[in-house]
């Protein structure tokens, strides 16, 4: 199968972003696959994503496309900034009145200040604004933090670090109609893409019912993100393996998205966002379509017709999707 594989390669020209995707998936396909990066490099490849993320991962993109005068052409994705001006400015005065002599954090002065501007926002009846739940998502992470010489205990569970993270996100998306499915819920976007590949491939296992996902977060049965767990101290080939995981659900998440009437004028603009945890560290990485040119290969030496439908066609006897003809690019947000 590889040698095919490797014979196409050597009769086709990628042109495309998606098409060098494809064919730096068949190259990894020959790679030393027990190193983690270059697994799990290969897994987002074949999904058509460029890993904008993991370290690791993406000096196997940056290589492969630079080579190939692809990188420097890659969209970047402008994810919107995050709390407004006037929150950003409450957010940082309440962190410099809680401050003590030694530059460190009060609890006792931070929760004064904290006390103080709610109330203001209350008397005023401008609560139900984004400063209010700056102030309360800031008022429940004081709560949480432990009192100064108290060493946090060893080996908590990926639950102890998600109900830290859920009360913030009640908080944040109290007024947002939004539903919040936790508890290994499994992934109804998933199942489908798994149920078409069991179809496709005559497989016939448990993998076909879909990912168990720590939190999916959806509005009006439409599934939005997915969003991943793991303790702290896990080893990097774990977390490897998460990110990979959780990037290739947010894929078809987002492509489930673009599949629904939606006007043009909105359609441009969509993407997503997903949380991807280790212990109580995160990053915010967006997702978005990158639409790639369905023309075919350019054809060297092989016959005409192998890949007149677009990329990934029939190889071997395996049919590829016609609609799967864009790449996903992802990048962690710096905002």
């Amino acid at each position: 199968m590889i040698g095919k594989i490797n014979s196409y390669m050597n009769s086709h020209l990628p042109g495309t972003l998606g098409e060098h995707v494809d064919f730096m998936a068949a190259r990894l396909l020959s790679a030393d696959l027990s190193n983690h990066a270059i697994c799990n490099a290969l897994k987002l490849a074949l999904s058509r994503i460029i890993d904008g993320v993991n370290s690791s991962v993406n000096d196997l993109y940056r290589n492969y496309l630079q080579d190939n005068c692809k990188w420097d052409t890659m969209p970047c994705i402008n994810l919107p900034v995050g709390m407004q001006d006037l929150s950003k400015k409450v957010f940082t005065e309440v962190l410099k009145e809680g401050e003590d002599d030694n530059g460190d954090i009060d609890k006792r002065k931070i929760s004064i200040a904290i006390a103080r501007r709610k109330l203001d926002l209350f008397v005023s009846g401008d609560f139900e604004c984004e400063v209010m739940q700056v102030l309360c998502i800031l008022e429940q992470v004081v709560k949480d933090c432990l009192v100064a010489g108290r060493e946090p205990p060893n080996k908590q569970s990926e639950l102890t670090y998600y109900k830290r993270v859920s009360k913030l996100l009640d908080i944040a998306l109290h007024d947002e109609p939004l539903q919040l499915l936790d508890g290994e819920v499994v992934s109804k976007v998933t199942s489908s893409v798994a149920r078409k590949n069991a179809i496709l491939f005559g497989v016939n296992n448990a993998s076909k019912f879909g990912r168990r996902i720590d939190l999916i977060i959806s509005s009006n049965r439409v599934e939005l993100s997915t969003n991943e767990w793991k303790r702290s101290g896990s080893s990097e080939s774990t977390l490897s393996r998460q990110q990979s995981k959780n990037f290739r659900s947010n894929k078809a998440i987002l492509k489930n998205i673009l599949s629904l009437p939606l006007q043009d004028r909105v359609r441009d603009k969509v993407f997503s966002t997903a949380m991807d945890w280790n212990g109580d560290q995160t990053g915010l990485v967006g997702f978005e379509w990158c639409e790639a040119n369905p023309e075919s290969y350019t054809e060297s030496t092989v016959e005409k017709d192998t890949w007149k439908h677009g990329p990934l066609r029939n190889v071997d006897g395996l049919g590829y999707s016609d609609l799967d003809t864009d790449v996903i690019v992802m990048e962690a947000s710096s905002g």
